[in-house]
């Protein structure tokens, strides 16, 4: 199912975030602060390797729908670890940030399951699906951008307000 240019862009954007946080995580020797970085290395990788499975997959085929689900699936799980993680005491602010970011994924795959459904498509729940994966992506764009330094406006889009 191949994505569209712009969530492709969203989701390089967000690797290129990722790497340049790691560097912002490496400075100093805390045992506590290496453990956050190398599972955000982890988590990052991850997603790569996800999104691009997600990206190869060839529409045409007819395990197409299959595919995108089970990779869906491990994403909803690689996003409730994130929510697990136990951020250092500096990142604590941004655990709920995580959680959020859980709960939307959740949200999203669920309603991709529904969308594909009985051999059938629907518009409005792989709509509904989509804002929640948007959402989901966002807040780890801002919690990214949060360890890296950078002042993030964390006010709710008015996006986010329609689900």
């Amino acid at each position: 199912m191949k994505e569209g240019s712009g969530m492709k862009k969203k989701i390089l954007g967000l690797i290129l975030t990722c790497v340049l946080c790691l560097s912002v995580c490496a400075c100093g020797t805390d045992p506590e602060l290496a453990k956050f970085k190398s599972d955000i290395d982890n988590m990052c990788t991850d997603l790569v390797s996800l999104n691009n499975k997600m990206n190869d997959i060839d529409a045409a085929s007819e395990h197409a729908v299959e595919e995108l689900l089970e990779y869906l699936d491990v994403l909803d799980m690689k996003f409730a670890r994130f929510a697990e993680l136990d951020f250092p005491e500096e990142f604590d602010y941004l655990e709920p940030v995580s959680d959020e970011a859980s709960d939307y994924m959740k949200e999203a795959v669920k309603y991709y399951h529904e969308a594909f459904k009985n051999d059938s498509y629907s518009e409005h729940n792989a709509s509904y699906a989509q804002a929640n994966y948007e959402c989901a992506y966002k807040r780890l764009q801002i919690i990214m951008s949060c360890l890296r330094g950078e002042p993030v406006n964390t006010q709710t889009s008015s996006d986010d307000a329609d689900k």
